[in-house]
C-alpha cells in the first residue's frame, strides 16, 4: 500500500495550465494558489481524481468567474483567485476547491431545472437556498441554453458526484452570492477496493474471517447454560427481544466434532436484511486484510467470496454469508424465527441475552442503562456530521438525518464543556421515531436481568440497580421521549422506527 501511493502534486501540477487555457477561451484573469502538493494518495484515487477535477475547474472558469469589468463594477480585483488545499484527516485526503466569483444563484439553478421538467413547484417552494444551489449536481444539468466550447452539454457537476462516491468518497459545496464558492472532495487515502475490516474467527484448526460491516453483536456463553431454544431441528438464539437461527460452522463446513467446550462462541450477523448466529470455536480482534479475489470458475459452489494471506504464509478464507443464508435455506429478509416457548417467558432469566446497555452520559462519572431491545445502531460520534438547523441539532447517520440529544437535556448530568466528548451515538428508538443519543462511552452490555432497589429521585429514571462498582439508573424511554419531545414539525428530520 506504501508503494502504491504518491504525491498529489502530480494531478495539482496541471491546473495552473488548465487555467491558462480555459482563461484564453472565456476572457477572464485567474491565478491559481496551491496548498498541500506533498500529501499522498493511492495512485488509483489519484486517476480517479482527473476528470472530476476537469470539469471543476471548467464550471469554476464559465459559470464561477466574472469578467475583469465585472469584477471590477462589484469592488474586486480584476483577477480572481482559484485556491486549492489538500490535508490528510485520519485515512482520508480532503481536497477544498475555493474561488472568490460570483456564487451560485440558487433560484436561477431551480429556474432551470424546472424547465427541463427535474424537478415540480411544489418541491422547489420546500428547498431552502442551499438545497437549490445543490440541484447543479442533477444529471444532465446545465445553466447554459446553447453548449459552449467548455459547457453546456449537461456533463458535468453530476459527474464529479457519481465518480467520488462509487471510490467511497463525498463531496460537500458551500456557496454565497456575490463571495464564491468552496467545494470540498474526500477519498479513501488508500484503495478501499483491496483492503477490507475483518472479524477473524476459527474453527477447529482452520482459520476464516467475515466482514467487520456485516457483525453486529458478539457473544461467549458458558456450555452448560441453557439459553438457546430450538424450533424444530433449528437452534434459536436470543436477541434484542427476538430469536434468530443459528448456523454451526463446524458442521455447516462438515468439519469433524471435537469435545463439548466450556464456552460457545457465537457472532451475530446481517446480510441483506437476515440476522443469525454464526456458532465458531474463537474469535479474535478486528484486523484490517489485503483482499484476493479468486479466479472466475473455481469457488463459485462454495461458501467464500474472497480470500487473505497471513503472516505465517496461511490463508484465510472470507465467508459469504449470503452464500451461507442460500444453502442453508434462510430466506433473505426472513429476519427472526419464532420459537417453541411458553407465552411471556420471554421476558424471563436468561433469554434477555444482552437485554441492558450501560452508558455514561458525559464526563461525570455517572451510569445509566437502557433495554436493548429499543437500541437500533450504536455508531462512533463523529463531530463534522453533527449541525444546528434551525435551532435543532441534527446528527447524519448511517440511516440518514436524525434529531440528536444527549441525556443532560432531559436533566441527567451536566452539559458537557465541548461536543467533542462524546465519543458514541445510539440510534434509540423512541416510540415511532428514531433519535440520535450522544454518549460519552458504553460500559457494559449486561447479559442477566440485574436486581433492581428502588427508586431514584431523578427525572427519566424509573429504577436503580447496583452494579458492583456503581449505582446505575434505569432509564425511563417514555419519560425521555416525552422530554425531548421530536414535534411535527421535525418529522422531516426523524426517521420512522
Amino acid at each position: 500500500m506504501e508503494l502504491r501511493r504518491v504525491k498529489i502534486k502530480q494531478l495539482l501540477d496541471k491546473v495552473p495550465k488548465i487555467i491558462f487555457r480555459l482563461s484564453q477561451v472565456v476572457s477572464k484573469k485567474v491565478k491559481v494558489e496551491v496548498e498541500g502538493e506533498d500529501v499522498e494518495i493511492d495512485r488509483s484515487m489519484l486517476a480517479i481524481l482527473e476528470d472530476p477535477f476537469v470539469h471543476i475547474l471548467r464550471n469554476s472558469m464559465d459559470h464561477g468567474f466574472e469578467t475583469p469589468q465585472e469584477r471590477i463594477e462589484s469592488g474586486k480585483d480584476e483577477e480572481g483567485v482559484f485556491l486549492i488545499k489538500v490535508w490528510t484527516e485520519q485515512n482520508m485526503v480532503r481536497i477544498n476547491i475555493e474561488d472568490d466569483g460570483r456564487g451560485i444563484n440558487g433560484d436561477i439553478v431551480a429556474e432551470k431545472a424546472l424547465e427541463k421538467g427535474t424537478i415540480t413547484e411544489a418541491q422547489v417552494a420546500a428547498m431552502s437556498f442551499q438545497q437549490k444551489q445543490e440541484l447543479i449536481f442533477m444529471p444532465g444539468f446545465s445553466t447554459r441554453d446553447a453548449a459552449t466550447e467548455i459547457s453546456g452539454r449537461g456533463v458535468g457537476m453530476d459527474v464529479v458526484r457519481s465518480k467520488i462516491l462509487q471510490a467511497g468518497g463525498s463531496v460537500g459545496i458551500v456557496s454565497e452570492l456575490g463571495k464564491g464558492t468552496s467545494l470540498t472532495i474526500a477519498l479513501p487515502i488508500a484503495a478501499t477496493l483491496s483492503t477490507r475490516a475483518i472479524l477473524r474467527l476459527r474453527t477447529g484448526t482452520s482459520w476464516f474471517s467475515v466482514p467487520m460491516d456485516k457483525v453486529e453483536y458478539i457473544s461467549c456463553i458458558q456450555s452448560r447454560e441453557k439459553v438457546l431454544t430450538s424450533s424444530g431441528a433449528l437452534e434459536l438464539f436470543p436477541y434484542r427481544g427476538s430469536n434468530i437461527p443459528v448456523v454451526n460452522l463446524r458442521r455447516f463446513l462438515t468439519m469433524e466434532a471435537e469435545q463439548e467446550q466450556e464456552f460457545r462462541s457465537f457472532i451475530v450477523l446481517q446480510e441483506q436484511g437476515s440476522t443469525m448466529a454464526l456458532e465458531v470455536d474463537e474469535f479474535t480482534e478486528f484486523e484490517t486484510h489485503v483482499m484476493q479475489e479468486f479466479l472466475p470458475g473455481h469457488f463459485e459452489v462454495t461458501p467464500f467470496e474472497g480470500a487473505s494471506v497471513m503472516g505465517d504464509g496461511s490463508i484465510c478464507l472470507l465467508l459469504s454469508l449470503e452464500k451461507i443464508l442460500e444453502r442453508e435455506g434462510l430466506n433473505i429478509g426472513e429476519a427472526s424465527l419464532s420459537a417453541d416457548i411458553a407465552p411471556g417467558s420471554e421476558k424471563k432469566g436468561k433469554l434477555e441475552l444482552g437485554s441492558i446497555l450501560v452508558v455514561q452520559p458525559g464526563d461525570e462519572p455517572v451510569q445509566f442503562s437502557m433495554e436493548m431491545s429499543s437500541v437500533v445502531r450504536i455508531e462512533s460520534f463523529q463531530s463534522d456530521l453533527c449541525k444546528r438547523i434551525k435551532g435543532k441539532r441534527i446528527y447524519k447517520s448511517n440511516m440518514g438525518l436524525l434529531q440528536y440529544f444527549e441525556l443532560w437535556e432531559c436533566g441527567l448530568g451536566v452539559e458537557p464543556r465541548e461536543a467533542q466528548s462524546m465519543e458514541i451515538v445510539i440510534l434509540l428508538r423512541l416510540g415511532s421515531r428514531v433519535v440520535a443519543l450522544g454518549v460519552n462511552s458504553i460500559i457494559d452490555m449486561i447479559t442477566e436481568r440485574p436486581k433492581f432497589i428502588g427508586g431514584l429521585n431523578l427525572p427519566c429514571v424509573k429504577d436503580i440497580w447496583d452494579s458492583g462498582s456503581h449505582l446505575v439508573g434505569m432509564l425511563d424511554l417514555d419519560a425521555v421521549r416525552d422530554a425531548f419531545h421530536p414535534t411535527s414539525s421535525d418529522r422531516g428530520l426523524l426517521v420512522e422506527a
